[in-house]
């Protein structure tokens, strides 16, 4: 996080914001192969220091399996020397790409999951 950033509760703030406006919603937020995934929840999880963004999902195949994604609220601390990427949006966004990866690549979503509870990615 940049000295010009905001301080890290906004940053965090406006990283879950720009997930919820982009994930969440009636259509399906990533994209899957044979049908969509819906995104469950986005939220900020852990201490002020070691924020996580936690984002929980179903594969609308699978509709009993809760799936789970953890990545660091905050960027890394190197500037990426483009104001969008440097900026708490720009991480978002990153974070969103992630996700959608690890969701279409192989290995893919987790073959087995365990109802009732959430299975981490």
């Amino acid at each position: 996080m940049s000295s010009r950033e905001p301080e890290r509760p906004e940053y965090e703030r406006r990283v879950v914001g720009w997930l919820r406006g982009h994930l969440l919603g009636d259509k399906p937020g990533i994209f899957h192969p044979g049908g969509g995934v819906r995104i469950e929840d986005v939220r900020l999880e852990g201490s002020r220091e070691e924020g996580s963004v936690v984002i929980t999902f179903r594969d609308q195949r699978r509709p009993e399996c809760l799936f789970g994604r953890k990545e660091d609220a905050v960027g890394p601390p190197e500037s990426w020397e483009d104001p969008y990427r440097d900026a708490p949006e720009g991480w978002a966004e990153l974070v969103a790409i992630n996700l959608q990866e690890d969701v279409v690549s192989s290995p893919g979503l987790p073959r087995k999951c365990n109802p009732g509870s959430i299975t981490w990615m």
